[in-house]
């Protein structure tokens, strides 16, 4: 037969492993640089100054313009006197993929 204070450990140990996967899994969101505060704009804000600085290094220049009546962002990927528009991050990713590998 199983008393009471034997029980008390196993519910204790049983809570304390609960609340340290809790922390775990906040602690993996915050080393990802996600929260759960964390916007669609928000990602496309830091996914595009990712991709800027990977085009600089590369020697090209990125520019997002809004249209006027739809909202929508368009990308133009430049160098020298030429210029390349693109309809979004995923295509100026693989744009940059294909110019790094010549």
């Amino acid at each position: 037969m199983t008393t009471t204070n034997e029980l008390r450990p196993q519910v204790g140990t049983e809570r304390a492993q609960q609340e340290h996967s809790t922390t775990d899994t906040a602690s993996i969101g915050a080393a990802s640089g996600l929260d759960k505060s964390t916007t669609r704009s928000e990602v496309e804000q830091r996914d595009f100054a990712s991709l800027r600085a990977t085009a600089a290094a590369r020697g090209y220049r990125l520019v997002r313009m809004f249209s006027t009546s739809s909202g929508a962002p368009s990308y133009y990927v430049s160098r020298w006197n030429l210029l390349r528009e693109l309809p979004d991050l995923a295509a100026v990713e693989a744009f940059l993929d294909r110019a790094s590998a010549r």
